[in-house]
């Protein structure tokens, strides 16, 4: 930014724009400021719901189908019966619940959501240690050095994260 010259260097940048702090508090961002656009907050919520949606489905999966299972049970071992106006709910319920794990299944793939969750993760960390040399950095050609290298690396891992979608098939499932 420093080498603009010309009326665009003169014009475009305001008087003391600091390229280096510009792109520190604005791209990479910190946890204290919260600032809605910066990359290190957005990579740990987001890496946060999608954990908290991906437990929750795991959740509503197993309790569902151990439901389902548990009631199949009843019905084979409790003799008929004495099982009286029970049987037709253990049935309702021997068929919903395995409909509704496959429902949530369907809705969400946990291990793909997983390996976003650890990228999201991983880019986080990433930009949170460049935040961290960019600190303790002292020139502005260690500063420009930080957030070039910063930015090589989350563009290589963008790289992976298109390499790992597009090893999925539609609709995001991994292919067999």
């Amino acid at each position: 930014i420093a080498a603009l010259d010309g009326w665009m260097g003169q014009t475009a940048l305001p008087a003391g724009f600091d390229g280096c702090e510009f792109a520190a508090r604005h791209w990479l961002g910190s946890e204290a400021e919260r600032d809605p656009h910066a990359q290190i907050p957005y990579y740990r919520a987001a890496a946060s719901r999608l954990r908290h949606i991906t437990r929750r489905v795991e959740r509503v999966v197993s309790f569902t189908l151990i439901t389902g299972v548990a009631s199949a049970a009843l019905l084979a071992v409790t003799p008929a019966g004495w099982l009286g106006r029970a049987a037709p709910i253990l049935i309702a319920i021997m068929g919903f619940m395995p409909l509704i794990s496959g429902t949530a299944s369907a809705a969400i793939d946990v291990p793909a959501e997983m390996e976003v969750v650890r990228q999201y993760e991983y880019t986080g960390r990433l930009l949170t240690q460049a935040a961290r040399r960019l600190a303790a950095a002292e020139t502005d050609g260690e500063r420009r050095q930080i957030l070039f290298e910063a930015g090589a690396a989350a563009l290589a891992e963008q790289r992976v994260w298109h390499a790992l979608v597009g090893q999925r098939g539609p609709g995001g499932r991994a292919r067999t």
